[in-house]
């Protein structure tokens, strides 16, 4: 085993593995004579080719930084440099493929491309770019995941699910909501519309219905004016029951009441009809009751 080149307690087990394991395969190893061929030039560079049992390996070594490549005797192909950068350039084309086979069953023994990068990583593509993943895909973000889209953002799934476990906001000049069926589900807390300028729902299949049903009180509170057009009929049931049971003949189920300015009900063509079924109608007035 080799001498190790860096420390890699603050790693993840695998990461950890995929290090020490090329800081095991140095150039140092096994050479036995005649079986090993190589030469030094005078500052240090070393072409070394070894035909030692169980240690045949190849290596081409820089003499002043230490960095060199080397073909190990178990296939490995190590290529490290110690003290500056790794460039490849290519005029067309980089192709890396890692690995032969997808174990389904253990997906962690298909782990086949492992890239550490102790510092920041950046990715410039001049063109477009294509990810094509036939398995799962897993990101873990410890920061903030910030994504700048200058054009369209499209994501097209079977389904979609997002989870936030603090307070998810959504800021646009515009937000558009289509599909076949919406639906939002509030366990326990409670949904708040604040709205700087008009609010309108608008159905646009004649004979569809715009329903609230709830197990409470329905409250509307307004500073201005409350406004119905109805082209059909306007109904009202009301079953006369209260939290605390049901309501008297006596006790108003239905109540309207203006403080200031008069009630006025128009049937312009039809006809007015009050029905009482208890044992009365009363009808009280400061002043007098016309009947015209």
């Amino acid at each position: 085993m080799g001498h190790k080149l860096r420390d890699t307690s603050k790693l993840d087990p695998k990461s950890k593995a995929e290090v020490d394991n090329i800081d095991d395969n140095d150039p140092n190893g096994l050479s036995v004579y005649p079986h090993n061929k190589q030469k030094v030039t005078t500052i240090g560079h070393k072409w070394e080719m070894n035909e030692s049992e169980g240690n045949e390996y190849i290596n081409l070594r820089h003499g002043l930084t230490g960095s060199y490549i080397k073909m190990f005797a178990n296939g490995d192909v190590q290529i490290h440099s110690p003290v500056r950068d790794v460039n490849v350039v290519a005029a067309r084309h980089v192709n890396v493929k890692a690995g032969s086979k997808v174990d389904v069953k253990q997906k962690d023994l298909s782990d086949r491309l492992c890239i550490n990068v102790v510092g920041n990583a950046h990715l410039l593509v001049e063109g477009d770019m294509h990810q094509h993943v036939k398995g799962d895909k897993f990101e873990t973000v410890d920061g903030t995941y910030t994504l700048n889209v200058k054009n369209r953002y499209i994501v097209a799934a079977n389904d979609v699910g997002m989870k936030c476990l603090g307070t998810y906001q959504v800021e646009a000049n515009k937000c558009t909501s289509s599909g076949q069926n919406i639906e939002t589900n509030v366990q326990g807390g409670a949904v708040t519309f604040n709205y700087a300028g008009g609010f309108v729902i608008n159905t646009l299949t004649p004979g569809s219905t715009i329903s609230f049903n709830g197990a409470g009180n329905f409250e509307v509170n307004v500073a201005q004016d409350i406004m119905f057009n109805a082209g059909g009929k306007e109904i009202h049931y009301i079953a006369g029951v209260s939290p605390t049971g049901g309501v008297s003949p006596v006790t108003p189920a239905f109540s309207v009441t203006t403080a200031l300015g008069g009630i006025s009900l128009n049937a312009l063509v039809g006809v007015g009809n009050f029905f009482a079924g208890g044992p009365y109608l009363d009808v009280d007035c400061l002043t007098g009751v016309y009947l015209n």
